[in-house]
């Protein structure tokens, strides 16, 4: 189905303010906030190792999947059972279809946002306290032991993980971030 803009219509000024509004509204939800990109940047720096290793157990079962056919749906423990809602009528060709498209989708997702870490990451490895990043987030490290190994003050260990942090954020989200 095709639809047809009236110009006509985009030219009166009410329509005007409706845009305009509309507009500013996505705008508006777009924005985000320094202090939201800095903990959404945490999240995903804390998520990107699993993330890593659920990708390698995707493409696993996804593997499965494409190797055993239908026969591959009741070796995949979660693939088959969690689509079949009572009452559907599906074959397990069509439960095959869809979960190897489901598997491909999620597969895609999760390799782009770790490709967009890495990529973020990219840009602060040079960095002095860089290391900072891969212990805290990655390890799990406290501050505390984080500056016993690297020799300097826990004062220092925060304040630079928090700039750093701030630098991904910004490469994450924007200039959105920079209130």
């Amino acid at each position: 189905m095709e639809y047809q803009i009236d110009k006509t219509e985009l030219e009166k000024p009410e329509k005007h303010a409706e845009l305009d509004s509309i507009i500013a509204a996505a705008l508006k939800s777009r924005n985000v906030t320094g202090d939201i990109a800095y903990r959404q940047t945490e999240k995903r720096l804390k998520a990107l190792p699993m993330l890593i290793d659920r990708i390698e157990d995707e493409k696993e079962e996804l593997a499965e999947l494409e190797n055993y056919g239908v026969d591959g749906l009741r070796h995949v423990a979660r693939s088959y059972v969690s689509m079949i809602k009572p009452g559907m009528r599906i074959t397990p060709e069509e439960a095959h279809a869809v979960q190897m498209a489901r598997l491909r989708a999620q597969l895609n997702s999760d390799e782009l946002e770790v490709r967009r870490m890495k990529r973020a990451l990219a840009l602060i490895e040079d960095d002095p306290y860089y290391e900072i990043i891969k212990q805290y987030y990655y390890r799990c490290k406290p501050d505390s032991a984080i500056s016993y190994r690297m020799n300097c003050d826990t004062a220092t260990v925060g304040r630079n993980r928090r700039r750093l942090v701030k630098k991904l954020a910004l490469r994450l989200y924007g200039a959105d971030v920079l209130e």
